[in-house]
């Protein structure tokens, strides 16, 4: 079977040795583009670790609030004009390196907005397709987005996460939980296992998820996450021709 790419969100608060470390393990990197996280000295140096490593290259717009974690959903004006500003600027030094950007995904709260208002969801989708329309999204495996991406032709990538907690509708735990994060490494192998062999996932309170997963996320900001990304490499890699 074909096993899926690995995906982390890069160039936010993590030391310059922990992003090596992670662009040796995985195949995308979304890098943060100035809103939530980053400014263009990381921007540029998460773009020569990726050209280093041949890792595929993601921006990773967010809202400034709340360090992208806020509670209050944008406007679509706000939206489209965080797009132009952040998405924009990161393909213009993306370029000037000599290289494309091969997706976008939303960080915190932008991920869950577009997920959750089909206004925000359709602004953003149609957005991308204006301007980036050979681009991929990564959206939530089952989510609002990924169901108006398929139905508008865009290219996705169905994305499942290897280190947070789902609820039982497949919706993501709040990070306000306790049942948020995965920082066990036996409990993340058991997430990996299950996977591979019956391609689903399970929600902290044990209701399976048969979710469709293109690319699993890993987050630089856990205290296990070059661990976590070394582990599920092997794993994929060893998984080979299971």
């Amino acid at each position: 079977m074909k096993f899926p790419d690995l995906n982390c969100d890069l160039g936010e608060s993590e030391a310059i040795t922990t992003t090596a470390a992670l662009m040796e393990c995985i195949d995308s990197a979304n890098i943060a583009c100035g809103g939530h996280a980053g400014h263009r000295e990381s921007i540029e140096r998460c773009i020569d670790l990726a050209q280093k490593h041949d890792v595929q290259i993601g921006a990773h717009p967010g809202l400034a609030e709340a360090g992208g974690r806020g509670t209050r959903f944008p406007t679509v004006e706000e939206l489209i004009h965080l797009l132009e500003d952040q998405v924009l600027s990161f393909h213009e030094i993306v370029n000037a390196h000599g290289t494309s950007m091969h997706h976008i995904k939303l960080h915190g709260t932008l991920y869950h907005a577009t997920d959750q208002n089909a206004e925000l969801a359709h602004a953003y989708t149609n957005w991308v397709q204006q301007h980036f329309p050979s681009c991929r999204l990564f959206v939530r495996s089952g989510g609002l987005s990924a169901q108006i991406a398929e139905e508008n032709h865009l290219h996705y990538w169905n994305e499942c996460f290897l280190d947070r907690g789902y609820e039982s509708d497949g919706s993501l735990v709040p990070r306000s939980s306790p049942h948020a994060l995965i920082t066990d490494p036996a409990t993340l192998r058991q997430r990996l296992e299950i996977w591979r062999e019956h391609h689903y996932l399970l929600a902290h309170t044990g209701e399976i998820l048969p979710l469709s997963c293109e690319t699993f996320c890993l987050h630089s900001d856990s205290a296990h996450a070059v661990a976590f990304a070394r582990m599920a490499k092997n794993f994929f890699t060893d998984s080979i021709g299971h």
